[in-house]
C-alpha cells in the first residue's frame, strides 16, 4: 500500500496502523485536488518499486508451501488474471 497525505497524516497514520509492513511507500503533500491519473503517476513508482520484494517473499512462500502440498491448485488463473486486469484498467499503466 502507498499512503498519499500531507505530513502530519502521514506521521499519525503510520503510528496507529496494525500492519505497518503494508506500506511499501508514502506521497507526502496535499493531493486532495489531483484527478486519479496523476495520483496513479505519483503513487506507482513507491508502490511498484516496494511490491517487488513483497512479491519475492510471497513466491517463497507459495513455493514452500507447494513443497509440503499445502498450495491451491486448479485454478483458471487466466480467467482471474483477466477479472483483476479489467477492474485495474485505470489505475493500471
Amino acid at each position: 500500500m502507498v499512503v498519499v497525505g500531507v505530513e502530519r497524516c502521514l506521521a499519525f497514520y503510520q503510528e496507529v496502523t496494525k500492519d505497518p509492513d503494508a506500506i511499501v511507500g508514502v506521497v507526502a503533500g496535499s493531493h486532495d485536488d489531483r484527478n486519479p491519473t496523476v495520483l496513479r503517476k505519483l503513487v506507482w513508482p513507491g508502490f511498484n518499486s516496494g511490491a517487488t520484494p513483497r512479491r519475492t517473499r510471497a513466491l517463497a512462500r507459495l513455493n514452500e508451501a507447494a513443497s509440503v502440498k499445502r498450495d491451491a491448485s486448479g485454478i483458471d488463473r487466466s480467467s482471474v488474471a483477466g477479472r483483476l486486469r479489467e477492474a485495474l484498467s485505470d489505475w493500471l499503466p
